[in-house]
């Protein structure tokens, strides 16, 4: 018994230092390639799935072919708005306010599903809204891009967890991770056939760098898809939103973001609402 409680932890530390591994090369490489070519390559390494489909080492079965559906192009619309984000804005901030899917799961299910929240959930979720209104530092300038792109991407993120908490019933960690993948491959695919122009080729160094992106964060995926079945919903976003502070730091050490008091008590502020809300949901 002991040894399943510590496997669903160890599942998701595992793939959220992944994930920080595999962002982190996004976004160092994202200024030399385009934006559709390296989401090709976050997306390829599903591919490696087919020989095991084949020879039915591994089992590939949808029974809710619409809701697999929705939550792929969720998916891959949230992965496409975090590497915009992570290409054009600050690496800390973009991936706090992505962060914030975890928010907007709690309202859908306070609102739709009718879930009864605990109290401190529901006083937390001020604290996290004024420190997303910090984040965004309101002035008389229109908003920041990337900041708008980073939240639409976190709200598409609350449906893929809506979504997936549904799926994980009646499918396995592969099967939800290869439709996902070859969802995102085939619309990166199209975009090459609509605009061919936009296949760059900035050295073997790069391309190596952007293969290693997609390897380590289809590892990831598989990872936390299969941790799902073994630790609490509490548990896992706790650990999902502790990646995310570890990836500020990676922001100002790496990347050189800016340190502004203002932002900083905001993304305090939203981390420590987003993980009462997860802790007592």
């Amino acid at each position: 018994m002991s040894a399943k409680k510590s496997l669903g932890p160890l599942l998701f530390f595992s793939s959220e230092g992944l994930f920080v591994c595999s962002f982190t090369l996004a976004k160092l490489i994202s200024h030399q390639l385009p934006l559709g070519q390296l989401l090709w390559m976050r997306f390829a390494p599903a591919l490696a799935l087919i020989p095991f489909f084949w020879t039915q080492r591994l089992t590939f079965r949808v029974v809710n072919p619409r809701l697999m559906l929705l939550r792929s192009l969720l998916g891959v619309a949230s992965i496409c708005c975090l590497f915009y984000s992570l290409k054009w804005g600050d690496f800390g901030r973009m991936n706090i306010i992505y962060a914030t899917g975890t928010l907007w799961a709690f309202f859908w299910a306070l609102f739709v599903l009718k879930e009864r929240p605990h109290w401190v959930s529901l006083g937390s979720i001020p604290i996290a809204l004024i420190g997303l209104l910090l984040i965004f530092e309101p002035t008389f300038e229109p908003l920041r891009l990337a900041d708008m792109v980073a939240l639409v991407g976190s709200l598409l993120t609350a449906g893929v967890y809506v979504s997936l908490r549904e799926l994980r019933k009646t499918h396995d960690s592969t099967t939800i991770v290869f439709c996902f993948f070859m969802t995102g491959l085939l619309i990166s695919s199209a975009s090459f056939v609509v605009h061919p122009a936009s296949i760059a080729f900035p050295g073997w160094t790069v391309i190596g760098l952007a293969a290693l992106t997609g390897v380590l964060g289809f590892a990831a995926q598989l990872l936390m898809t299969t941790g799902y079945r073994y630790c609490p919903v509490s548990v896992s976003s706790f650990i999902k939103l502790s990646s995310s502070v570890l990836m500020v730091g990676v922001g100002m050490w790496i990347f050189h973001d800016p340190f502004d008091l203002w932002r900083t008590i905001g993304m305090g502020m939203v981390m420590s609402g987003i993980t009462l809300i997860s802790v007592f949901q």
